[in-house]
């Protein structure tokens, strides 16, 4: 059983269908780890801008806050009544930029999720901006829900996420895919589900193969979890679409925040700003422990 201090998971909340979705996810992600869950809210800073320049910072609305915090107690209290078996559930609405208080909030988090977007809701909270510069900037891991819940008449259904699907690992020999590798075996054991370790390679597959097996060779004898599938991609100038179809089946895909430059780059470009917005799942962006605490 956790203790007190233990990280929470947190997940950033505003209504949206996408938001709700991340909700349930981080939810099952707290009851997984024995941890607490803290619901967070941001409300944006109004201001009033002048003619000729400058602007103005506005004090929150109180009936916003209100309302806000009302609709937040509800769905933590929702949450409680469906999820027993969570150590803890807090409600926090917090005033400023969505990013940064989710980034903020991340330093102590043991996991960070939130949805793709948001369609509405409170503050229109992950509006895929909020998002992508919160993978790039936040602490340990942090989660983006992907797919997110389609709107649809009527009370809103909760998207179904696999959980017992392979963690996919997506690996270049970068400390930051070092430490994606650790995430990622550390879920898939405490899911019991398989590990699979992906590398794209241009030219050389005896290589990217030996890369695979000596990312793996340290821990591997002594890993509690299902066996570990070595996966070397080819692609031809397109990592990018051999790891998205490579997510098709995954639970989970990790990626580390930072990668080396070049054809295998895993960094918060091209490669990463890709899948969190078309990855078949959820996908969890890995920063280095020197650039945050890891998710544990």
């Amino acid at each position: 059983m956790a203790s007190n201090s233990s990280p929470p998971v947190v997940v950033g909340v505003d209504g949206s269908p996408s938001s709700l979705g991340a909700l349930d996810y981080a939810a099952q992600w707290a009851v997984r780890r024995q941890t607490s869950l803290r619901m967070v809210n941001v409300l944006a800073r109004p201001y009033h801008a002048f003619p000729y320049g400058g602007f103005l910072i506005l004090k929150p609305d109180e009936q916003l806050r209100a309302a806000a915090d009302a609709r937040l107690r509800e769905l933590a209290d929702k949450v409680r009544s469906e999820r027993p078996d969570l150590t803890g559930v807090q409600a926090v609405t917090a005033i400023g930029h969505s990013a940064a208080v989710l980034i903020e909030q991340s330093r102590q988090a043991a996991v960070t999720v939130v949805g793709c977007r948001g369609v509405g809701g409170f503050e229109q909270l992950m509006l895929g901006s909020t998002s992508a510069h919160l993978a790039a900037h936040g602490h340990g891991a942090i989660v983006i829900i992907r797919p997110p819940l389609a709107v649809a008449p009527g009370p809103v259904q909760r998207a179904p996420h696999r959980t017992l699907g392979p963690i996919l690992a997506c690996y270049d020999g970068s400390p930051a895919s070092v430490a994606a590798l650790r995430f990622a075996a550390g879920e898939a054991a405490l899911r019991d589900v398989p590990l699979t370790v992906a590398h794209v390679y241009e030219r050389d597959e005896p290589a990217a193969k030996q890369l695979l097996i000596e990312a793996v060779a340290p821990w591997a004898d002594d890993y509690p979890g299902k066996p570990i599938e070595l996966r070397p991609i080819y692609s031809q100038h397109q990592p990018q679409y051999a790891l998205l179809e490579a997510s098709r089946h995954a639970a989970l895909t990790v990626i580390g925040a930072r990668g080396h430059s070049g054809l295998t780059s895993l960094l918060l470009g091209s490669v990463s700003r890709y899948l969190i917005h078309q990855a078949y799942g959820p996908v969890a962006v890995v920063h280095p422990a020197e650039q945050g605490k890891e998710g544990k």
